[in-house]
């Protein structure tokens, strides 16, 4: 396997991604504005804190039942809180029973910085609605907001992946939590090999549900947004963040400027020949 190494892609990135489109990248609300911008459907946000005083002043008991916070700079889905229940005064995230307070001292650590993949020592908050997943996914045993990550090569997909949360990822689909990584083909958005920790999977290890051969609906129109959010973000190496909602809707969460590598894990192939290759194409 000729795997790609984190140096070889930060040489690579050093050569294709300007400093001008990371900076996009790393600021998600940025990135939501030039994505919109572009037709490029993304989750829609609710709030949006720049400072201490935002915090005050929001009307939190006005939010949806179920919400997403996140840092605009957040790194490996640090800092990201969901929430569940919220009846204005109390909700669910992770397990605990949160309040007001609650929400607003997470606020807080996230404007001081304390998620930001800079080391900035402040950042920007916002809350973004909940997405309700496609039911599709509910056959393969996920236990939260599966997505799609897809590699590409200025506006060329080049390599894809479905990470499916369960339990143990704590309902993330972070492959570093736990999440399993399901390789895609490009072709046809086919299922065939699964990974997670280490080991190869043919099924969800803690449901049982069959991995291998799940087909990806609406794939054609996945690859299309990926490759139309990499132009778009202006990034030449990326890795974009796509799901499929319950009315077949594909939204983009993000696209990463530094995308990381575990992805030919999952698929026991290397990225490196797929670069040269579109390079080659290109």
């Amino acid at each position: 396997m000729d795997l790609l190494g984190i140096n070889r892609r930060n040489s690579i990135i050093a050569q294709v991604n300007s400093r001008k489109a990371i900076a996009l990248a790393d600021d998600k609300m940025a990135l939501k504005k030039v994505l919109s911008e572009a037709g490029i459907a993304v989750p829609k946000t609710l709030a949006v804190f720049r400072g201490l005083s935002d915090i005050v002043v929001e009307d939190l008991a006005a939010l949806p039942r179920d919400f997403v916070m996140k840092p605009t700079n957040g790194r490996k889905g640090l800092g990201i809180a969901i929430a569940t229940n919220w009846d204005g005064s109390t909700c669910e995230v992770s397990g605990d029973s949160w309040t007001a307070d609650n929400i607003r001292s997470h606020l807080r650590n996230i404007l001081t910085g304390e998620f930001t993949s800079s080391g900035a020592h402040r950042d920007t908050a916002f809350i973004e609605a909940m997405i309700e997943p496609h039911d599709v996914f509910s056959a393969l045993g996920s236990r939260g907001l599966a997505d799609i990550r897809i590699i590409c090569l200025d506006d060329q997909p080049i390599q894809a992946m479905l990470r499916l949360p369960i339990e143990g990822s704590g309902g993330k689909a972070n492959l570093h939590r736990g999440a399993v990584g399901m390789a895609l083909s490009l072709e046809d958005g086919c299922c065939f090999r699964a990974y997670r920790g280490g080991e190869v999977l043919q099924h969800n290890p803690e449901t049982g549900e069959r991995l291998i051969g799940f087909e990806m609906p609406n794939w054609e129109q996945v690859v299309g947004v990926a490759s139309a959010s990499a132009k778009a973000s202006g990034l030449g190496y990326s890795g974009a963040d796509l799901v499929l909602d319950n009315a077949g809707e594909v939204l983009v969460l993000e696209v990463n400027a530094f995308p990381g590598i575990e992805i030919q894990n999952v698929h026991n192939s290397g990225l490196r020949d797929l670069i040269e290759t579109a390079r080659k194409s290109g």
